[in-house]
């Protein structure tokens, strides 16, 4: 990927009150309550109390325990404890069936155990097959952007099936049960009381498409003037806007930022003694033998495509200077939107050849789009040499970019590239190297090959 490392930031959350009242169409008051870090942890409306423990662990009117089971950032499953519904189930139906099961199961649930009115689990004294408890267990589905498709039970049978436009307004909802769970688009929990998504740092509303409040992160657009960032670049201007008006590709995990889901990558320290970067001979990092006649034909020929805006038969000439082979190609007029710092792409497939995707940036100029395409080229063959980093996996993934900046400066010259788009290779170049500092890990080049060690060998 031909941009900067997608490095972890923090920002404000836009809510300094402890409390906060929102009020719905029937007149009825919901009330919120946050934790010094701006935290949800309490909401109290129509349909009872929520209580936020934390990400993994929530209570419905002090009885109805739900647990999460994530798989990093992804909700896989929730399972429902109904505790001691029964105590006090109020009017509340969902809390007072959950309490009924729940009391036949109890420590006196041995009076009625061989009874299959009130207790149909019982098999003789054959074991049953599943427990009671596994009666609310409940497995997602989600799309390409984390919104829940399908729901479905312990026993694989469907439980609940959504799809939405593409701002998050339901478009067709089926549930085989009266209840049905909250996570929905983007797998952020849907308040019915006020039609409202919880993203953390703000709410949500899919029916107009957008935020209840502006972007926290304002005052830091305010504040920068680099071009092309801040308050200079106009989708940041938006500040109701939910991911750039571009919902089919990006979403928002937290409400501060958007971002394209499966494209970051975070620092695990846990996997850095798993890392194993294999040693591959080093012409499959040269990018082939300087041919001055054949690249000065080539920079012709894609000036006058770049000026008739033949973008994908510049891309093609460029790709084909390269040769670059097993691999398929394209022009994106979003990419840029997506990541602004981004020349290109390569997307991998776990059945087909990669897909190398390239943005507006690459496009300024013949010598700029040669030596993205010379970049991209060398991830291309990261992947076919099962060199590729995997997803999640940062510091793997900065020995790639390290690869593919150090090719693409050994041909900068001959590309004829400015000294400003040198220094630019050279810092990203350096972003991407304090990645591997900041771990126990070193980055050695060793007769062409590049090797990921510890720092004490």
């Amino acid at each position: 990927m031909r941009a900067r490392p997608a490095l972890e930031g923090t920002g404000e959350v836009a809510r300094s009150a402890a409390e906060t009242r929102g009020g719905n169409p029937n007149g009825r008051t919901t009330t919120y309550k946050y934790n010094d870090a701006g935290e949800r942890v309490v909401k109290r409306g129509e349909q009872g109390e929520t209580a936020y423990v934390n990400q993994f662990f929530t209570v419905r009117n002090r009885s109805v325990g739900t647990k999460h089971v994530f798989v990093g950032e992804t909700r896989l499953v929730s399972k429902l404890v109904p505790g001691d519904a029964h105590v006090n189930p109020g009017n509340n139906l969902f809390g007072n069936t959950l309490g009924q099961w729940w009391w036949h199961r109890s420590p006196n649930g041995f009076l009625h155990a061989q009874n299959t009115v009130k207790n149909p689990h019982y098999a003789g004294n054959v074991m049953p097959q599943k427990l009671p408890e596994d009666n609310f267990v409940y497995f997602y589905h989600p799309d390409h952007v984390g919104s829940t498709s399908y729901v479905t039970d312990y026993d694989g049978a469907l439980y609940e099936h959504v799809q939405y436009f593409p701002f998050g307004e339901t478009w067709v909802s089926e549930q085989s049960n009266t209840e049905r769970l909250p996570y929905l688009f983007t797998s952020k929990e849907l308040d019915e009381e006020t039609a409202l998504y919880y993203f953390g740092a703000r709410y949500y509303d899919p029916r107009t498409s957008v935020w209840q409040s502006t972007d926290p992160a304002l005052g830091a657009f305010v504040a920068s003037s680099s071009v092309g960032e801040g308050v200079f670049r106009p989708a940041n201007l938006a500040l109701l806007g939910y991911v750039r008006q571009n919902p089919v590709r990006l979403n928002d995990p937290s409400g501060l930022e958007p971002e394209q889901p499966g494209s970051s990558y975070s620092y695990d320290s846990s996997v850095l003694p798993q890392l194993r970067i294999r040693p591959r001979p080093a012409r499959t990092r040269l990018l082939g033998r300087h041919q001055p006649d054949r690249l000065a034909t080539t920079k012709r020929e894609i000036a006058a495509d770049l000026k008739n805006r033949n973008f994908n038969r510049a891309i093609t000439r460029a790709a084909e200077y390269w040769n670059v082979q097993r691999a398929t190609w394209t022009y994106d007029p979003l990419l840029t939107a997506t990541n602004e710092t981004a020349y290109a792409v390569t997307i991998p497939h776990p059945t087909r050849d990669p897909t190398i995707l390239v943005g507006d940036r690459a496009l300024s100029d013949p010598a700029t789009l040669l030596s993205t395409m010379g970049h991209e080229r060398v991830h291309v063959q990261q992947f076919h040499s099962d060199n590729w980093a995997a997803k999640g996996n940062q510091v793997s993934a900065a020995v790639n970019e390290l690869e593919a900046y150090d090719a693409e400066l050994r041909t900068s010259g001959r590309l004829g590239l400015s000294r400003s788009m040198i220094a630019e290779l050279r810092t990203q170049r350096a972003e991407w190297y304090a990645i591997i500092r900041k771990t126990s890990y070193k980055v050695r080049v060793d007769g062409g090959n590049y090797r990921l060690l510890p720092k004490d060998k």
